[in-house]
């Protein structure tokens, strides 16, 4: 088990095994990159200081070489170019996998039960049937037929897993994948604009609510996949409210303005009404000809706007730190975006004098285990210098770490 954990930690940092033993020695820990290759294949078992050490270079508690995987993914299709090598989808599939580890850890430590969004598949073999199967999904989310102003929001609200992960050198959109059975997790690349976030994650979504076990032409898959996104962002309803059923032509300032309240691009917007078939095809193509001669190239939006994230996880770091869950330095450690309004409460707190004895056994049991938590974080260097057990086993709260 620490051994494949090892493995896990290192691609997901993106490391060779000869930068990983480059950077062990600038921490004074001599390791041969053979010996690192034994731990990985469970043919050696490292020192606690050595692994205390990997845990500083590949960024992850000491505890997670120690755990076993506790949130299990059943990836099921990558909205990819075909470059996109094997290292990449491994590194790619293992970070988002730690944020559903971490994410999936904080529902239980808080006692947040089952998801609301559990998607029975719908069976799916043209694109009239990925049309239907959006409107169902709108149904189960409750967005009925108009714009959807914060799609990720929505579907946050619902318990879908949503991770945004950076991979601003990987020719890589989107991916989609349930969590121990029940989980919707849907990710995406951060670097990616508001319009081609939207989408990809109505994409993503739209591969795990569709079974299309049937069909048996992968590139037809995706286009399923495609009118499913369109149809969740522009339910047919609202197209044929915006547009009319028959249109003889369609100007571009009416397009810019429909992809701007609906946060679908202009492009995406042609497509939706020839396949709707609210415009013929020769109409369709002549309006690609114009947008190319305005200069708007098919990753071009209009207005983008301010681009969604999910916030939900944040969410939970700050519920689960007021309630003595987690302690401030992990919690900023899990989420750098909130170590200004954590690491100032935690400044404050480091600040103040020691607690008397009768203070601290007046506090919850939840609030004293968190100071010894962040007691023993401050001291795990002494004790990893000395051959001692990790900060885990010195401070047993009873629950597990993520």
């Amino acid at each position: 088990m620490i051994g494949e954990r090892i493995r896990q930690a290192r691609i997901a940092a993106g490391l060779s095994l000869d930068r990983v033993v480059a950077a062990l020695a600038e921490r004074g820990v001599s390791l041969s990159k053979m010996s690192l290759s034994k731990y990985e294949r469970e043919a050696a078992s490292p020192r606690a200081n050595v692994l205390q050490a990997l845990s500083q270079v590949l960024d992850v508690e000491p505890s997670f070489f120690l755990r076993e995987l506790e949130a299990k993914v059943d990836w099921l299709a990558y909205r990819r170019k075909s470059q996109l090598g094997e290292q990449a989808r491994e590194r790619i599939q293992l970070v988002a996998e730690r944020s559903v580890e971490r994410f999936l850890w904080l529902r239980q430590a808080l006692r947040i039960g089952r998801p609301k969004f559990v998607l029975q598949r719908i069976p799916v073999s043209s694109f009239e049937g990925a049309e239907d199967a959006a409107e169902e999904v709108r149904r189960e989310l409750g967005l009925g037929v108009l714009p959807v102003d914060r799609l990720i929001a929505a579907l946050e609200k619902r318990d879908v897993l949503v991770v945004a992960v950076s991979e601003a050198k990987e020719p890589f959109c989107g991916l989609a994948g349930v969590a121990n059975e029940e989980y919707a997790v849907l990710v995406y690349r951060k670097e990616m604009n508001r319009e081609r976030t939207r989408f990809t994650v109505a994409h993503e979504l739209g591969h795990i609510a569709m079974d299309t076990g049937a069909v048996a032409d992968p590139t037809l898959e995706e286009k399923f996949a495609h009118r499913f996104a369109a149809a969740l962002l522009v339910p047919r309803e609202a197209a044929f409210r915006e547009l009319g059923h028959k249109r003889r032509s369609l100007s571009l300032p009416e397009l810019v303005a429909l992809s701007r309240q609906y946060g679908l691009s202009v492009h995406a917007w042609l497509y939706r009404a020839r396949d709707l078939e609210i415009i013929e095809e020769g109409h369709f193509k002549t309006m690609f000809v114009r947008l190319s001669a305005a200069g708007m190239r098919k990753q071009s939006f209009g207005d983008e706007g301010e681009a969604e994230s999910p916030t939900e996880f944040a969410a939970l770091l700050r519920r689960a730190v007021a309630e003595g869950v987690v302690e401030r330095q992990r919690a900023i450690k899990w989420a750098p975006e909130l170590s200004e309004e954590l690491g100032v409460l935690l400044a404050a707190e480091r600040g103040r004098e020691g607690l008397r004895p009768t203070d601290y056994m007046r506090m919850p049991p939840e609030r004293r285990r968190m100071i010894l938590r962040e007691a023993a974080e401050r001291a795990a260097d002494l004790y990893a210098q000395n051959g001692s057990l990790f900060v885990e086993d010195i401070v047993d709260d009873g629950d597990h770490d993520a």
